[in-house]
């Protein structure tokens, strides 16, 4: 029988996140493969015991120690061959190439983009650089600097967050400045965009299966505010439009727009691809490359049940990925303005 490693939790403010997903993922799990959950956290990995009814994440939590190896984990100390890791790690570690690189060092093969990809896409201010690089649109936008306010609205974000967390809208200097405050809680780097009035988002999903990029259901998420926030995510009953009712032109584009991110930066596994569309232009707004709960619903939207969809996840795990970024076109543009 197959050993399917499920890394879940880390050190990100996901966290909690990480650990629903996981959860989701152990309660529908109906494959023939041995699951092993591996919790994430201060540098450590452990087997949780009785994962699934576990609720106690906030203090030391008990199991046996895992430690990567050549090709597989010692469990405590007996040694497990694995042939794929499976991620639920959201932001952090886990989503920023940290991971990747571990796996890619191990020989094991995993569910995800590979360390390059995935720390482009988590920062925020290099991603926008990239995709514009590539003939991608992108709202206006690039490093804030201390005590520099850009033209107003604009958006400020953390650079290297998820879920909207840290993101505020500022239309008066004083705004930005507490905005920007805000967000330096969060991360050193921070990023501003023009605020695009009235702009909807929308969501779509990909993963690679057998050499094809398949996609997703394109969604619209329900918010009030000026933006989609981490609690119209997770805390609040947020109605989602799936599938999106728009345009079939636009609804296309949409998905053509996905595949051809996907292809461009070289992803792997479940990625998706979030939009803002202002009435007449589409704009990539931001890649997440281990989405929360895998973004089984909008797979599901297109017959794609969780059960297929990690079925293709484990298929198509990657065996000692080469980055697929094109840096030579890239290298130039980039190198120097990385501040």
């Amino acid at each position: 029988m197959h050993n399917i490693l499920l890394i879940y939790g880390g050190r990100s403010f996901e966290h909690d996140v990480s650990v629903i997903s996981a959860v989701q993922i152990g309660e529908l799990w109906c494959l023939e493969y041995n699951l092993i959950p591996v919790y994430m956290r201060e540098g450590t990995m452990t087997v949780v015991r009785d994962w699934r009814r576990y609720t106690s994440y906030t203090g030391q939590v008990k199991g046996k120690r895992v430690r990567l190896a050549a090709g597989g984990v010692y469990i405590g100390s007996r040694y497990v061959a694995v042939d794929c890791a499976l991620f639920a790690t959201h932001g952090g570690e886990g989503e920023d190439g940290t991971l990747a690189a571990l796996m890619q060092y191990y020989q094991i093969p995993y569910t995800a983009a590979d360390s390059v990809s995935s720390g482009i896409c988590m920062d925020k201010i290099l991603c926008k650089r990239v995709l514009r690089s590539l003939g991608f649109a992108v709202v206006e936008g690039d490093a804030a600097v201390e005590n520099a306010v850009p033209p107003l609205p604009a958006v400020c974000k953390p650079a290297r967050l998820g879920s909207s967390i840290g993101v505020g809208v500022a239309r008066t200097e004083d705004e930005w400045h507490n905005a920007y405050a805000k967000a330096r809680l969060y991360d050193e780097r921070v990023l501003y965009e023009r605020f695009v009035e009235g702009a909807k988002e929308y969501n779509c999903a990909a993963v690679m299966d057998k050499g094809e990029v398949r996609l997703s259901a394109v969604e619209r998420p329900a918010y009030s505010g000026d933006t989609y926030t981490f609690g119209d995510k997770y805390k609040k009953e947020c109605a989602h439009e799936l599938p999106a009712q728009i345009d079939l032109a636009l609804y296309q584009e949409i998905r053509d727009t996905t595949a051809a991110v996907y292809r461009a930066l070289g992803l792997w596994g479940v990625v998706r691809v979030d939009y803002l569309y202002d009435g007449s232009r589409l704009y990539v707004n931001e890649i997440n490359t281990v989405p929360g709960s895998l973004s089984y619903r909008l797979f599901s939207a297109v017959g794609v049940p969780l059960g297929q969809l990690l079925n293709i996840l484990i298929d198509n795990a990657r065996v000692s990925p080469t980055p697929q970024v094109e840096y030579a076109r890239l290298l130039g543009e980039l190198v120097g303005t990385y501040k």
